[in-house]
């Protein structure tokens, strides 16, 4: 069984397509450049197949993952390159100073590495280069809340706030007592917004009920 949808212009498709509370795969038949630029930066799904069929997904050429409802965790996305690292757990190198030491020479470390990586393995790009078709694997920042636990070290707060900045992603803090990323008179969480620099400004509190979108990546 096929259900069709009619809408007047991609626009409106998008919003339908985009009304579901869940996101793995999205396809778009189109010869207008435009319109096939304008679809894969609103539309909301994992996978975005473009003038092919949207099933069938290969290791490493396509890494399956979705938004929404349609991811679990971090979605490291199945047959992708960082699938292993949530089942790892990681520790800085020797070479790196100790936070507990030089806080500050430990964050520009991390700062760096942030810079680092993000202008490549997280860079788009297409692995397998193949003729005849192309599969790029991109990244995109998403609003996230960051919740700090009573004693949570400024270092480890400014070292998630300063990742978030170099990918541009927007930060909601929420501490469990007065403290930082707090608007202390009014003891409201703090948001923030990267520029894809590695910095970050904190601002004052938003209202309670405004929503904050799951995290996921595509």
């Amino acid at each position: 069984m096929l259900g069709v949808v009619h809408a007047d212009t991609l626009e409106e498709a998008v919003r339908i397509q985009n009304g579901t509370a869940y996101g793995l795969t999205a396809g778009i038949q189109s010869l207008e450049p435009s319109e096939i630029a304008w679809w894969t930066e609103h539309v909301e799904a994992g996978n975005l197949y473009v003038n092919r069929g949207i099933t069938g997904a290969i290791v490493q050429r396509q890494p399956f993952g979705g938004w929404k409802r349609s991811s679990v965790g971090q979605t490291a996305k199945a047959g992708g390159p960082n699938y292993l690292v949530h089942l790892m757990d990681w520790v800085d190198g020797a070479a790196v100073p100790d936070p507990a030491t030089d806080a500050a020479a430990w964050s520009a470390a991390a700062r760096h590495s942030d810079r680092e990586h993000f202008s490549s393995i997280f860079a788009p790009r297409d692995v397998q280069d193949l003729h005849g078709e192309i599969n790029i694997l991109r990244y995109l920042p998403l609003p996230v809340m960051l919740r700090a636990a009573e004693g949570t070290a400024p270092w480890a707060l400014e070292r998630v706030l300063q990742a978030a900045a170099t990918a541009g992603a927007e930060v909601e803090v929420s501490p469990s007592s007065l403290g930082a990323g707090r608007d202390r008179s009014r003891g409201g969480p703090a948001r923030g917004q990267g520029d894809g620099r590695g910095r970050c400004e904190l601002r004052g509190p938003r209202p309670r009920s405004h929503p904050v979108p799951h995290p996921a990546a595509r």
